[in-house]
């Protein structure tokens, strides 16, 4: 199955009506970078701690997982992912200076004696240091 990139548009416009991307950079600055393991902290599952506690502005959005990692400069970033039946979107904040990665297309793998498809990433610039992505079936 394939996924448009249309999604990640109304998905853009949602983070910027309802994410306080000015409160998530003051939270990551006062991170110590020692934190940023690059561990996906589950939300929903309570024996998924974090080491560092999670703001509301953060947990109020219900992502189901939060990565804290630090980006190529390393200055701490926070990737929120939201899953559903056969998809993965979310949401990247970091310094006003960190870069947006490029798109993914989706790609043939081999894997062992076969050939599988391996999915791919779209994503999309809200504004600088901060895109939405989604995976490309």
């Amino acid at each position: 199955m394939k996924t448009s990139s249309t999604g990640c548009y109304g998905f853009r416009e949602y983070v910027q009506n309802n994410v306080d991307i000015p409160a998530i950079r003051n939270w990551l600055s006062t991170l110590d970078p020692n934190a940023c393991t690059g561990e996906p902290i589950y939300l929903r599952d309570t024996t998924s701690a974090a080491s560092t506690p999670l703001p509301g502005i953060v947990t109020s959005l219900k992502p189901d997982n939060v990565t804290l990692r630090l980006d190529e400069r390393h200055c701490p970033m926070v990737r929120m992912a939201w899953c559903g039946f056969d998809a993965a979107w979310g949401v990247t904040v970091g310094d006003k200076e960190m870069p947006t990665p490029a798109t993914l297309p989706r790609r043939k793998v081999k894997v062992g004696g076969s050939m599988v498809y391996e999915n791919g990433v779209y994503r999309l610039p809200v504004e600088p240091g901060v895109h939405v992505w989604h995976t490309i079936q």
